[in-house]
């Protein structure tokens, strides 16, 4: 994950942070992440009264709908 190299612009350059496009280790790491993602967005939501009623991934895109079963429930931090 450190020593991935690739050319841009005709130059030979080191890629700084995060794993390699196309690499299976990056993909498997990225759907381990977002794993907890999903939890997680659903908690938060559940959390403030929002209903889930379809939450569907695939990769990193995510379409969901959802029910806000009271008039201006709204996220406070």
């Amino acid at each position: 994950m450190n020593s991935h190299t690739y050319i841009f612009d005709s130059k030979l350059r080191k890629q700084e942070e995060g794993g390699a496009i196309g690499l299976d280790l990056t993909g498997t790491l990225a759907q381990v992440f977002m794993m907890w993602w999903d939890r997680e967005v659903r908690r938060r939501l559940a959390s403030i009264g929002i209903i889930v009623r379809l939450y569907l991934r695939y990769v990193d895109d995510i379409n969901i709908v959802i029910e806000v079963p009271r008039k201006g429930a709204r996220y406070i931090s």
